[in-house]
């Protein structure tokens, strides 16, 4: 038994009703004998300008659903060859996407940028702290420099802080990453150098 689609039994049904000359005629032009069926939607045409004309009207691709539901009854080995081919073709576009993903990730760390994801991550596990963060678009200073991140084997968060000593010529000091953990008084501890205490009196120069 030839497969049909859900189109082809409707327009069969409808042939059964009509009489022989209109069950036989273009869908189309309505004069000449239909010589094709679509195989998309089951149309009959007499050419290539109804054809042509019948996908321009209702925007049919004139290509069959290879998703299309088809009962055991009706699953032939030309549809298990068409399923054959949807299942290799879902697995190349798979593995190109993947590709692509990879080749794209590789792109933003030579370039010295972080990737959509890491950026996604950081900012998820920021909104989870109460933490609202607004990125700068990459390309950016400061979006280059950006060291912060996610350490997901620290299920942490590691901020980059910039420390700006205004009483000490406006001194800037930058740790890539401390830890969202880390004691703040620890932290600033390790960039303060004691100085020597001066007696009454004395005078440096």
């Amino acid at each position: 038994m030839a497969w049909q689609t859900g189109q082809e039994v409707i327009d069969d049904a409808r042939a059964g009703d009509a009489g022989p000359a209109e069950a036989a005629s273009c869908q189309v032009c309505r004069k000449a004998p239909y010589k094709y069926k679509c195989p998309g939607c089951g149309v009959s045409t007499c050419s290539l300008p109804c054809s042509r004309s019948h996908k321009a009207a209702s925007g049919c691709t004139g290509k069959k659903d290879p998703t299309e539901f088809c009962t055991l009854r009706d699953f032939t080995d030309a549809r298990l060859l068409s399923d054959f081919f949807l299942l290799q073709k879902a697995t190349t576009a798979k593995q190109t996407a993947r590709k692509v993903a990879s080749h794209q990730a590789g792109t933003w760390q030579a370039q010295g940028h972080r990737s959509p994801a890491v950026l996604r991550q950081l900012m998820e596990q920021a909104r989870r702290r109460g933490v609202k963060l607004r990125m700068q678009p990459p390309g950016m200073t400061k979006s280059r420099c950006n060291t912060s991140c996610w350490d997901s084997n620290a299920a942490a968060l590691m901020w980059r802080v910039h420390w700006r000593f205004p009483a000490a010529n406006d001194t800037c000091i930058q740790d890539r990453q401390v830890c969202e953990d880390a004691v703040f008084r620890d932290v600033l501890k390790s960039h303060l150098k004691p100085q020597p205490v001066l007696s009454s009196g004395t005078v440096w120069t």
